[in-house]
């Protein structure tokens, strides 16, 4: 397992993989907690319905989180994230 997590953090921090992917990368794997503190951003209240504004606060949150890939040695544009996928993925 150690092997395909060293292969993967290659392909993420050598710009060989998409921002979406960074992004899950990041949420999975490097910084899990980040996914918590992502998914109260995104749902600040519990009976909150997915839509719109809900992407509109995970797009926010990932450009105010910037510094956290930068230390993991992870460039993202936030302008080529398809943050729907990243919604549908780990919001829904």
């Amino acid at each position: 397992m150690q092997k395909i997590t060293d292969f993967l953090k290659y392909k993420v921090t050598n710009q060989n993989a998409s921002d979406t992917d960074k992004v899950a990368w990041m949420f999975t794997v490097e910084k899990p907690e980040l996914l918590n503190k992502a998914i109260k951003a995104v749902f600040p209240d519990p009976t909150d319905q997915p839509g719109n504004e809900a992407v509109e606060r995970l797009r926010e949150f990932i450009k105010e989180h910037l510094l956290v890939f930068h230390e993991a040695d992870i460039q993202l544009d936030t302008e080529a994230v398809d943050y729907t996928t990243i919604f549908v993925a780990f919001f829904l």
